[in-house]
């Protein structure tokens, strides 16, 4: 069977069980298992497919037809124009969240060797696609999850990347003592997915996906409330700043929750889309830390 023939049939799967995407998905397959780009794939589609290539290609449709996410049958995605590995144990990133990324960056740019902080870092995605783009940044990651960490710690080591990991809660009592304070950058993308909305997501996102990691409860705003008593508290340096990523129904509600004290330089920015998305913080210089730890 040529690889065009056998795609011909892996995308009729996809497709016959509601995949829009199963072009998308199919190629994923196709170049995780031959080793090869989506072009190689179009100037070779005559080649033949060996057989236990094509059991492999297979068996990975069904998981993908079974709703599962392609970014877990491969055990990679993409980010930032970064190679990470994915798991069940972690999120798999949004494109949303590069934004936040590329956001983030251009507010530190002359910050040289800044103090940086990811709080919830899921598979790393944030704080390893800053490391790479400035390296000389002191990157942290925090997360509540031991095993996203160990997914954190295989991406850095594979793009030889130095992180230092922490093992801690945000909403936690004892987490200012666990990561220390005076960072100049703060970067979240939190759980903001109520119970209300969590029942109706997809399928292959509320099956698949921890949901810890998109499951805020019954508050959609209590990472963010517990984020900014940290702030309070010091946890952002002198002239430093705090990016969020937030749902584009509670972005507004995310602003009011800083501008409410009168001690937060707040900005609400769009995503591509075109919708509220990013919260940019600002803490007054008389509230945040003077001291790097």
């Amino acid at each position: 069977m040529t690889i065009k023939q056998l795609r011909m049939k892996v995308v009729e799967q996809l497709y016959q069980i509601g995949l829009e995407d199963s072009q998308q998905i199919a190629a994923w397959i196709f170049s995780h298992v031959l080793q090869c780009n989506s072009a190689h794939l179009i100037a070779h589609e005559t080649s033949t497919v060996k057989p236990d290539e094509i059991a492999t290609i297979l068996k990975m449709a069904e998981r993908c037809a079974d709703h599962e996410p392609v970014q877990y049958v491969t055990g990679h995605t993409e980010f930032y124009g970064l190679s990470l590995h994915v798991s069940p144990d972690v999120l798999i990133p949004r494109p949303e969240t590069e934004q936040l990324v590329e956001l983030s960056l251009q507010e530190i740019k002359t910050f040289g060797a800044a103090k940086v902080i990811d709080i919830g870092t899921g598979s790393g995605c944030i704080a390893l696609a800053i490391k790479h783009a400035s390296p000389q940044m002191k990157v942290t990651a925090c997360d509540l999850s031991q095993s996203a960490l160990e997914i954190v710690n295989t991406n850095a080591q594979k793009l030889g990347l130095y992180l230092h990991l922490i093992h801690t809660d945000v909403m936690s009592d004892n987490f200012l003592s666990d990561v220390g304070k005076g960072y100049h950058l703060v970067i979240s993308n939190p759980p903001y997915i109520p119970d209300v909305e969590y029942s109706k997501l997809p399928r292959m996102v509320r099956d698949f996906e921890p949901s810890s990691a998109l499951n805020c409860g019954n508050d959609p705003l209590k990472y963010y409330r517990a984020i900014r008593d940290h702030l309070d508290r010091g946890l952002v340096h002198d002239g430093g700043l705090l990016t969020l990523e937030t749902h584009v129904d509670y972005a507004e509600s995310v602003c009011s929750l800083f501008s409410e004290r009168n001690q937060f330089q707040v900005n609400l920015r769009e995503d591509y889309s075109g919708k509220p998305r990013f919260v940019i913080v600002k803490p007054l210089n008389e509230h945040s830390s003077s001291t790097i730890d």
